[in-house]
């Protein structure tokens, strides 16, 4: 059986309750799949009662984030990054009847706005109020409208989800904030039917303030220096 000590982890959250890993998990990564009690991660032995959350950080592909119970010292959340082979596993061998209870069987609605974040089973455009803005026949028509329209334009790199959805865009991402409600996100999409779309959804105000935060500082600058 593996070792904590074998990897290079991470203490999110001390001495907490199975409850309270839970709901630290959840508020902070929308990817949180769950699994039977005893799952594995990483070969160290998760414990818990109805069900396991494991969770994969967010924009990447290699980092996975769970609750652990060491005997006489508690319970943790711990982060462990570099691990790609544990997240394609967690991505393809979760519980699904699991997962879409605890997303969806907490006794909270679903609410329309998506102000909270979405179950990684089912995230798609219906999840959320959104506008189609206008719709073109490349990236790059998508970008200048953006650009044009909304002057709080940010940029990031082409792996960066938008409340779980992938925006078009192969060597970056324009997403901007509307200039009349700050809530709004404004950003390019790709639906099979229709090809290259601006879509704005409505009332997300926490991903609106994750933009604002994260966005790529490198790449916002010099995709602004290329048209001024």
């Amino acid at each position: 059986m593996a070792c904590l000590n074998d990897f290079n982890y991470e203490i999110l959250l001390s001495h907490c309750t199975l409850r309270e890993g839970e709901e630290f998990i959840r508020s902070k990564y929308w990817e949180t799949y769950y699994f039977e009690p005893g799952f594995m991660v990483l070969g160290l032995r998760t414990l818990g009662e109805g069900a396991i959350p494991v969770a994969i950080e967010d924009n990447t592909d290699d980092t996975v984030i769970f609750t652990y119970t060491k005997p006489c010292m508690g319970t943790f959340v711990l982060r462990i990054p570099g691990v790609p082979d544990e997240v394609k596993r967690v991505r393809s061998g979760y519980t699904k009847s699991l997962t879409l209870d605890r997303w969806t069987g907490t006794g909270e609605k679903k609410a329309a706005a998506a102000e909270a974040v979405t179950c990684p089973l089912d995230v798609s455009l219906r999840n959320f109020n959104y506008d189609i803005l206008s719709h073109f026949k490349t990236f790059r028509e998508c970008e200048k409208f953006i650009r044009s329209k909304y002057w709080e334009t940010y940029y990031f790199p082409p792996e960066f989800r938008v409340l779980g959805l992938r925006p078009l865009g192969k060597d970056y991402i324009p997403v901007a904030i509307d200039d009349k409600d700050e809530n709004n996100i404004i950003f390019p999409f790709h639906d099979s039917t229709m090809g290259p779309l601006v879509i704005m959804i409505k009332s997300v105000s926490a991903e609106a303030k994750r933009v604002r935060e994260n966005y790529s500082k490198d790449l916002t600058l010099k995709k602004w220096k290329e048209t001024t």
